[in-house]
């Protein structure tokens, strides 16, 4: 494992940000924490896990696709009194 000074340079530099020294000092020490606090988990034994994309099993929830009877355009069309040449025509969104 890299050490915590190494690991906040590449950061710092990946990130092209400017730090102070006090700054540092201080990420540095939560670096060192994380890793404190992850050291029991990187020593867990997960040769045998298998590697998921998600932590449930996926199902196809969706409906299975059945051919209906469309509805005539006309009726959908006959219900507004602004659709023209085959679009329904709205007020304006975006002011000018």
């Amino acid at each position: 494992m890299k050490s915590v000074p190494e690991i906040l340079e590449v950061a710092i530099t990946s990130s092209k940000i400017e730090i102070d020294e006090e700054e540092k000092k201080s990420l540095e020490e939560e670096i060192r924490q994380l890793q404190e606090w992850l050291e029991p988990f990187l020593q867990l034994n997960a040769e045998e896990v298998i590697p998921r994309y998600y932590s449930f099993k996926a199902v196809n929830v969706f409906r299975e696709d059945e051919v209906r009877e469309a509805v005539e355009t006309e009726k959908l069309t006959g219900n507004s009194s602004t659709f023209e040449q085959g679009y329904y025509k709205i007020p304006p969104v975006l002011e000018e």
